[in-house]
């Protein structure tokens, strides 16, 4: 975890943000094939044209596997 002290740094927008997002959440979930997840990217860098700390954030959710409509939301630990 961040210090709580520390700068947060912010930069300008990368327009290739929102395909390396695309290219993780397609290989988390490639890896994860089978298993009840739904992996999203998410955060400001999944926003297009805004400032964000550099870095991709991803979500997961568990699914039950009977009905994968009913996700339910976790952090997709070391993710």
């Amino acid at each position: 975890m961040a210090d709580l002290d520390e700068p947060i740094h912010v930069v300008a927008p990368d327009p290739a943000w929102g395909d390396q997002g695309r290219t993780l959440v397609h290989d988390i979930s490639a890896a994860l094939r089978g298993l009840p997840v739904d992996v999203a990217h998410i955060g400001s860098t999944a926003v297009p044209g805004l400032e964000a700390k550099p870095g991709h954030r991803r979500s997961g959710r568990l699914c039950d596997r009977q009905n994968r409509g009913r996700c339910r939301p976790r952090r997709a630990a070391g993710l």
